[in-house]
């Protein structure tokens, strides 16, 4: 039995917004798609044309998809949105947070967006650190 490799097994997108986007040359998209559907039309049999059902349902089929994209793109358009508003409620308030296995209470100063929203808001705390939201247990009144 072959051993599996431990970086295989980590996802290097844990603790992003984004979900994992591979840009490979040999990867289907929606033009890919378009030139493949364009050439069977221009390069098809008169004598056997192409089935309209067949031409209708790979219609069908790229429409879902290319809606099922923006569908993606507008959930995580929202959840960054939401991660923000959370983030600048935060403000003011005592966080407590795990510092190393240690659990620390600070009060959140400011709060740190990243412009490409690839990681999630950090919070500044009165201590001088940053910590990200993900290590806040629990939300107190100042």
């Amino acid at each position: 039995m072959t051993a599996i490799d431990p970086s295989l097994t980590t996802n290097p997108y844990a603790g992003t917004n984004q979900p994992p986007q591979i840009n490979r040359p040999d990867q289907f998209g929606k033009d890919t798609f378009l030139k493949l559907l364009v050439a069977e039309l221009q390069y098809q049999n008169p004598l056997e044309p192409t089935d309209p059902t067949q031409f209708m349902s790979q219609s069908a089929q790229f429409s879902v998809l290319e809606q099922l994209q923006n569908l993606t793109t507008t959930v995580q358009q929202q959840t960054n949105a939401n991660q923000m508003v959370m983030a600048s409620a935060l403000v003011g308030k005592t966080v407590t947070y795990n510092d190393n296995g240690t659990s620390t209470s600070a009060t959140v100063t400011a709060v740190k967006f990243d412009p490409t929203n690839a990681n999630p808001p950090s919070l500044t705390l009165s201590t001088g650190s940053d910590i990200p939201m993900s290590s806040v247990t629990e939300v107190n009144k100042t």
